[in-house]
């Protein structure tokens, strides 16, 4: 079983991947890699993404900005 997290975001600034979040530090909870991949609409509304409906919700957010 895997865990995935969507998340609708405005780059501001900085580089992907210079945190100090859990998930960078060797030994803890975290197993596996784990690469934030940013994707214009686009992009995002040619993969397959489950649970159906997840797609089209998170598409319907694009409209509102």
């Amino acid at each position: 079983e895997h865990e995935h997290s969507l998340y609708f975001c405005k780059i501001t600034s900085g580089e992907v991947g210079t945190g100090i979040g859990p998930e960078f530090q060797g030994g803890g909870y975290y197993e596996g890699e784990h690469t934030p991949e940013w994707l214009s609409k686009e992009e995002f509304s040619k993969k397959d993404i489950k649970p159906d409906g997840t797609k089209e919700r998170i598409l319907s957010l694009f409209e509102k900005v």
